[in-house]
């Protein structure tokens, strides 16, 4: 209901924020005045608390194709705030072989890396330094398919690549949240202070 809330003040208030709703039957991006909305059913959610980060991970079916994505929403609450830029969070938690960032739009970056051995594009999503959403695992067609609506100019900078396709709901996350991502890899930090565990 909050994240609902936050799109509608967003909607009306006329802000260029590209930014994602999650319910548990869809999934959608906003940005402008462009949805994309993608029938995801969650079939499994798990809520971790590794204080001050809230962690909510949830596995998402596509019916027409069974076929799963992982959505990731990490929260740090009272005063502190997320360190570093995306590419360097994303090596923090998902740990990849290799990762390199493809394009941003707005606050909306689209990534490809390797992590256990499977190969993916993946979406990151920070509005602000509160709040970090990841959706994956993501081929090139669906990359392609929604940047063509997002924005035209920014189709050349993904070059095709060989994605893993999530075909059974074990098959994520892929992500390696724990309480040493937080205090040996320092992500969070106090804000206009040192970070976490120092």
């Amino acid at each position: 209901m909050k994240t609902l809330l936050i799109t509608l003040i967003l909607i009306f208030s006329g802000c260029t924020t590209t930014y994602f709703v999650n319910t548990p039957e869809r999934f959608s991006i906003y940005h402008d005045k462009i949805i994309l909305s993608k029938e995801l059913k969650t079939i499994k959610k798990s809520d971790q608390i590794f204080s001050p980060l809230l962690l909510s991970i949830e596995i998402k079916e596509d019916p027409n194709t069974q076929t799963y994505f992982a959505y990731e929403d990490a929260r740090v609450n009272g005063g502190y705030i997320f360190d570093y830029s995306e590419a360097m969070l994303v090596h923090k938690i998902f740990k990849p072989s290799y990762s390199k960032q493809l394009l941003r739009l707005n606050n909306l970056t689209l990534f490809y890396l390797t992590t256990k051995q499977k190969s993916f594009y993946m979406l990151v999503n920070q509005i602000n330094k509160k709040e970090l959403q990841f959706i994956y695992p993501l081929s090139y067609d669906h990359a392609i398919k929604i940047f063509t609506k997002l924005d035209k100019e920014l189709l050349k900078k993904i070059k095709k690549h060989k994605s893993f396709t999530a075909t059974l709901p074990d098959d994520l996350p892929l992500s390696s949240w724990s309480p040493a991502t937080l205090i040996i890899d320092t992500i969070v930090k106090k804000q206009g202070g040192r970070a976490l565990g120092r």
